[in-house]
């Protein structure tokens, strides 16, 4: 088990891990949590933010559900990280 696997979310984290898996987009997310489209991606990218959504993804697919993911990238301004 790594090091990220370990790391427990904050509240923010949590709540746009919840948003995503419920299929919101991530200028949706920002809107609702006032957050910028930038700051959400960013977490988003975060290692334990990514283990949390691939073990939670992983559990929807067994349960015969997914959702698609939009890409960080298509945010205008955005160069990755």
């Amino acid at each position: 088990m790594t090091k990220s696997e370990n790391t427990p979310l904050n509240k923010n984290e949590l709540e746009i891990v919840k948003l995503t898996l419920q299929g919101e987009s991530q200028r949706s997310i920002a809107k609702q949590l006032d957050l910028s489209p930038s700051a959400v991606c960013r977490t988003l990218q975060r290692p334990h933010v990514v283990e949390k959504i691939k073990s939670s993804t992983q559990e929807l697919l067994l349960q015969g559900r997914s959702h698609r993911f939009k890409s960080c990238n298509s945010y205008k301004g955005f160069s990755g990280i």
